[in-house]
């Protein structure tokens, strides 16, 4: 069996891996690479069908393929990466099929908002599905401002979860407020019949926390509302870029066949 994690981030994913990695023997990882982030993540979600991505996005597609199959020990692997709901959960499914299960690992949305802004959103873009995509469940017609636009993916990753949900073996729900609850985390391993080390207590491990007064984050929050913060390109620049790379291959392709005639003609 190979465990996923749904998420959008700021839930507790880290949390979720070290708790794998203390309790039983099964290979854990958190956002291990590669991360199908990105101009990857843009494509898998931006283009209509698969024949239509790009080939770095088949590479990396494959590389995570490899990666999965390299780190499962006995059938067995779990990884908490918010990227899995993003954009690999369909490549796992095709790819392993009758193996995937899935936690839908969730958090009050507000709190997810506030936690982000403890850290730098500037870096945060690579990471973020956006609204507008071609793809999404839940499509808006323009593009979201940041905190915005995390409302929103948390309302699109649940609903890529629901939409795929009959397709994993197994699924559970696992709530933020439940990272420190022992029978929760006994009632998971039960569910998915895992193997672990007996306990009474959790181990202590690193955890996604609120730590700020949530009044002052509230406020920073409001303050930045309406801010974008992450300047991405275009779309438009995107598929300028794209259309640029098309064209020139296309050169390439006819300067090459006309060479190959004439050596066949000599």
């Amino acid at each position: 069996m190979k465990i996923f994690v749904a998420s959008i981030g700021r839930c507790g994913t880290y949390f979720m891996s070290e708790i794998f990695r203390h309790l039983t023997a099964i290979s854990s990882h958190h956002e291990p690479p590669p991360h199908c982030a990105g101009k990857f993540l843009k494509d898998i979600n931006n283009s209509r069908l698969q024949m239509f991505y790009l080939i770095e996005t088949v590479n990396e597609l494959n590389k995570k393929i490899k990666q999965v199959k390299k780190d499962s020990q006995g059938g067995w692997y779990f990884e908490s990466s918010q990227m899995f709901i993003k954009s690999y959960a369909e490549t796992m499914l095709e790819n392993f099929p009758g193996e995937i299960a899935c936690i839908y690992l969730h958090r009050n949305p507000i709190e997810v908002v506030m936690s982000y802004m403890k850290k730098n959103p500037a870096k945060d873009g690579n990471w973020r599905l956006k609204s507008f995509w071609e793809n999404n469940i839940m499509k808006t017609q323009k593009e979201l401002s940041y905190h915005e636009n995390i409302l929103w993916e948390y309302g699109e990753a649940r609903e890529r979860f629901l939409h795929l949900e009959n397709r994993f073996i197994k699924v559970f729900d696992f709530d933020f407020r439940d990272l420190n609850n022992i029978e929760t985390w006994k009632c998971l391993f039960r569910h998915f019949q895992i193997p672990h080390k007996p306990f009474t207590k959790l181990p202590l491990v690193g955890k996604n926390e609120i730590k700020a007064d949530p009044g002052e984050t509230l406020k920073k929050v409001f303050n930045t509302w309406e801010d974008s913060i992450v300047n991405n390109d275009s779309d438009e620049e995107f598929f300028t870029r794209e259309h640029k790379s098309i064209e020139e291959a296309k050169r390439q392709i006819a300067i090459n066949s006309a060479r190959m005639n004439s050596h066949a003609i000599r």
